[in-house]
């Protein structure tokens, strides 16, 4: 009602990004803030499959529309849905925290998700290339340790 709600919001997303530019860089990579570190690369992890579950779902229901346009041509064809917010609110143990994943990655993952839903990518291949983007994004962060993207999932089953 009043915009504080947002003000906090966008702090929030304002200090994911400048915590992901700062630690990214190679100069910021020691002991002392590992757990940061760590706290960011798990927090990618989740931010990734909630966007290809995003993904997964708008194409779903664009496909739905997309069918239910041909079949009464009354109804516009649908836009193909985008995905342009770098910014995710993750649920950790420790209560919700804002995480940041650049744009273009964002887009990238979005785009398997829709890709997955209309059947024109193997799920197999996915987990592949975001297991990659994940190993590359831990690289940039100073982690060693492989972080499992989509370690209980089948997407053959999506």
């Amino acid at each position: 009602m009043f915009g504080f709600g947002k003000k906090k919001e966008s702090n929030a997303q304002a200090k994911a990004e400048m915590f992901f530019e700062k630690y990214t860089q190679k100069q910021n990579h020691s002991f002392s803030n590992k757990s940061i570190r760590l706290i960011i690369v798990h927090a990618l992890r989740k931010h990734i499959e909630k966007v290809l579950f995003g993904g997964i779902e708008a194409g779903q229901e664009f496909k739905e529309k997309k069918l239910l346009a041909v079949l009464h041509p009354d109804l516009e064809e649908p836009e193909k849905p985008t995905f342009d917010t770098p910014y995710q609110i993750i649920t950790t143990k420790a209560g919700p925290v804002t995480s940041y994943l650049p744009t273009e990655l964002s887009s990238e993952v979005f785009n398997f998700g829709l890709a997955l839903a209309d059947s024109r990518i193997d799920g197999l291949h996915i987990k592949e290339s975001l297991q990659a983007m994940m190993d590359d994004l831990a690289r940039s962060l100073g982690i060693s340790i492989e972080m499992k993207i989509l370690a209980d999932t089948e997407l053959e089953n999506i």
